[in-house]
């Protein structure tokens, strides 16, 4: 609940209609679904501007709108409050609701694994807390104000996914979120069209550490390239967790299984959380290892009981479209088609070469976005990767990822296994005419390059 005067005071704002003293139900930014009683924030961005649909908000019973100074509007017993910028008004709302809840918020961050680590993390710490979390991939400069915008008083901890792809963005989300810990699973060559290198992309990722109170903890992953540089950004307490170091969570005994996931013997040393437990993951690859250990990290850092964290890990289910292994048409599906960049994209090859004891293996790659200039040269990269892979299908899909299958010819792939396919429906036909029954398919590329949809194609087949 937000009253006028308390939206006022937040955002300084100028009320140009309706009166003071209302109360608002809530925030909403679409006025497809905005309720009775909600204030509708106008948002502008590259393919929409919220000021259009103003009047559906309203008949839909929004109480009042916030709009910007450069529109002006006249809507009878409705409230209207002009700002400077809308995107900013929002966030100053979200950054006001949560301080009015005293609970630990906990940032999670990093090029990989993100989303993945945070849900593992939520189903562990599920067992002993009421949680708040992004949903789905709302995690951006719009997604984190929304997410904080839903607390409630019944809420004990928020844990936060956070997604960058600029300088100073990372900064602008704590000051809102006002975290109390934060994990980054690994930087990696994300987003360079924007920040740089990946030096570039380790100074944006370290804003989170800076900002955290010499009270609150990060938990990094001790392993990574970068892990003594993000160390040195470390105010407070530091808790690590590794692969092949000794840390304060770690993994050993790992034993990556051909049709399901890898186990290993998680040994934790985190003030009284201390023990070793045997975990078996529903998630395929060693990367989703990393994902478990920060996970537990943050599980044993909250105080959750080491047998919750066990159980925690072992009850995740992998997100939509990120390593999920599935069936179709009697072939095996690794589908991890939500986003991908050159890091992630070893990952997944890793994944697929080690799925089975029989059958090809055929990887589906589309662009990979964002990368600016070194975009030519790390498709081609990512070609090889796929030779040294073991590979034996290599079919592709967009404008850079003719460098993939350069890549990989270069490499000594036979050129009647590297298909370049037009589209989705093309690489789908693709797909039926060099797979059987039992090979596995690894289906990955960028967001925008919507991967998922040569799925559809081939069941619809």
């Amino acid at each position: 609940m937000f009253s006028v005067d308390e939206i006022l005071s937040v955002t300084h704002g100028k009320l140009v209609g309706g009166e003071k003293g209302g109360v608002f139900s809530g925030v909403c930014i679409d006025s497809r679904v905005v309720k009775p009683g909600q204030l509708f924030i106008a948002l502008k961005g590259d393919r929409f501007d919220g000021h259009d649909f103003i009047s559906q908000a309203l008949e839909a019973g929004a109480s009042g709108v916030i709009l910007s100074m450069s529109h002006q509007l006249r809507f009878k017993n409705k409230i209207l409050i002009q700002v400077e910028d809308t995107l900013t008004t929002l966030q100053e709302i979200a950054r006001a609701h949560r301080s009015r809840f005293n609970i630990p918020v906990i940032a999670i961050t990093g090029s990989n694994g993100k989303t993945t680590t945070k849900e593992m993390a939520a189903s562990i710490l599920a067992h002993q807390f009421r949680l708040l979390t992004n949903e789905g991939n709302l995690n951006n400069h719009i997604g984190v104000p929304l997410t904080l915008l839903r607390l409630e008083p019944i809420h004990q901890v928020a844990v936060i996914e956070m997604g960058i792809n600029r300088s100073g963005e990372l900064r602008r989300l704590c000051q809102i979120a006002q975290p109390q810990a934060g994990l980054i699973t690994n930087i990696g060559p994300t987003h360079l069209e924007f920040l740089g290198d990946v030096e570039g992309v380790a100074r944006a990722k370290a804003e989170l550490l800076e900002v955290l109170e010499p009270e609150g903890a990060a938990i990094l992953n001790a392993d990574d390239e970068y892990f003594q540089y993000l160390a040195t950004k470390v105010k407070g307490g530091l808790i690590t967790f590794s692969l092949r170091s000794q840390a304060d969570v770690m993994a050993s005994a790992v034993v990556l299984h051909p049709d399901y996931g890898p186990t290993f013997r998680l040994k934790i040393r985190i003030g009284s959380k201390t023990g070793e437990l045997e975990v078996t993951l529903s998630t395929v690859g060693k990367h989703n290892i990393y994902n478990a250990l920060g996970a537990a990290a943050l599980g044993a850092y909250m105080g959750v009981d080491l047998d919750m964290i066990r159980q925690g890990l072992e009850d995740f289910k992998p997100v939509s479209m990120r390593s999920q292994l599935s069936e179709l048409k009697g072939f095996r599906i690794l589908n991890d088609a939500y986003n991908a960049n050159p890091a992630s994209m070893r990952s997944a090859l890793e994944a697929l070469a080690g799925l089975g004891s029989s059958g090809q293996r055929i990887a589906v790659l589309g662009d990979m976005l964002e990368l600016g200039g070194p975009g030519e040269v790390a498709h081609r990269e990512l070609g090889r990767e796929v030779a040294r892979a073991g590979i034996q299908y290599l079919i592709t899909m967009g404008s850079l990822a003719e460098q993939i299958a350069q890549g990989a010819l270069s490499a000594g792939i036979d050129d009647a296994r590297v298909i370049h396919s037009q589209g989705p429906e093309d690489a789908a036909e693709a797909v039926l005419r060099v797979a059987r029954p039992g090979d596995y398919i690894l289906i990955k590329g960028s967001r925008k390059m919507k991967m998922e949809r040569i799925l559809e194609f081939i069941k619809n087949s």
